[in-house]
């Protein structure tokens, strides 16, 4: 739905988040968290991390995996399922694969409708003769239309 990842407004105020700025390495921990992230919101893979796809993200945020990794699943940022990881929360804040591809769907569905009209439209103009005077919702023909009123000014009697 958008070509970004949310994040939560208070996420630094979280005490999780604390603590791992807190630690040596949280910040490059941190980084790996946003790595996964928007890594994971571009890839669509619902905050599912594999393993290669960690060392993916670890290369992009220039960290090292073997120490950002367990600070991240200790804190329980990345959960544990199998040699996967999943982002904490993930479809809390971003929408899944399957949400993105209805949305999309959708849209490209509202926009044929709307080319479909617009080309009705061109060929119902096509189709009217230009002796006829357009005509304006109130009435009058277009080009005659009412001229602006003015301001008079009143005399207040005292």
């Amino acid at each position: 739905m958008s070509p970004w990842a949310k994040v939560d407004d208070c996420f630094f105020l979280d005490d999780r988040i604390q603590g791992l700025l807190a630690m040596p390495y949280g910040h490059s921990a941190l980084a790996l968290y946003f790595a996964g992230l928007t890594y994971s919101n571009g890839q669509q893979t619902d905050g599912r991390l594999s393993p290669t796809h960690q060392k993916t993200c670890a290369n992009l945020a220039r960290v090292q995996l073997r120490r950002c990794r367990p600070m991240l699943e200790m804190l329980g940022l990345w959960e544990i399922d199998g040699e996967d990881r999943l982002i904490h929360k993930f479809l809390k804040y971003n929408p899944s694969k399957a949400e993105y591809e209805q949305f999309r769907e959708s849209e490209n569905t509202r926009w044929r409708r709307w080319k479909a009209g617009k080309a009705n439209h061109t060929q119902a103009e096509e189709q009217t003769p230009l002796t006829t005077p357009l005509q304006t919702p109130v009435g009058g023909a277009v080009g005659n239309a009412d001229p602006v009123p003015t301001r008079t000014r009143r005399t207040v009697v005292r």
